[in-house]
C-alpha cells in the first residue's frame, strides 16, 4: 500500500505545473474601478470605487476559467461629498439595502479587430 502511495506521489510531481489552473487576486494598489457619465450634456462626471476585491482563475492555456469582483458601493468617490452621499442613498445605490456589488464572469467572446 505504501509503495502505491509513493508511485502516485511521484506521478503527481512529474505532471508539469502548466497543466494546473492559476488563481490571481486583484491587487487594489494597481487596479482602478472607475466610471465616467455625462452630466447635463455639458460635462462628464468621473468617479471610482475605493474598496473592492477580486479573484481570477486562469487555465493552462491562459483562458479565464472564472472571475469574481466584489465592490463596496459605499466607497463611491466622485470628489464631491454631497453628490457621493446622494449616490449612496436609496435614490441610486441604496448601500444600506445592497452592501455589495458582485460581478461574476460567465464567458467571453473573441472579437477580432478590423
Amino acid at each position: 500500500m505504501l509503495k502505491k502511495r509513493w508511485i502516485l506521489a511521484l506521478l503527481f510531481l512529474m505532471i508539469p505545473q502548466s497543466t494546473f489552473a492559476e488563481i490571481y487576486e486583484v491587487d487594489p494598489d494597481h487596479t482602478h474601478i472607475g466610471f465616467s457619465i455625462k452630466h447635463m450634456v455639458i460635462s462628464n462626471v468621473k468617479g471610482k470605487f475605493n474598496k473592492f476585491s477580486g479573484r481570477i482563475e486562469v487555465d493552462d492555456k491562459n483562458n479565464i476559467k472564472s472571475a469574481v469582483v466584489e465592490i463596496d458601493p459605499a466607497s463611491i468617490d466622485t470628489d464631491h461629498i454631497k453628490r457621493d452621499t446622494h449616490l449612496r442613498s436609496p435614490d441610486f445605490l441604496d448601500v444600506e439595502k445592497y452592501p455589495k456589488i458582485t460581478f461574476k464572469y460567465t464567458k467571453t467572446h473573441y472579437c477580432p479587430v478590423k
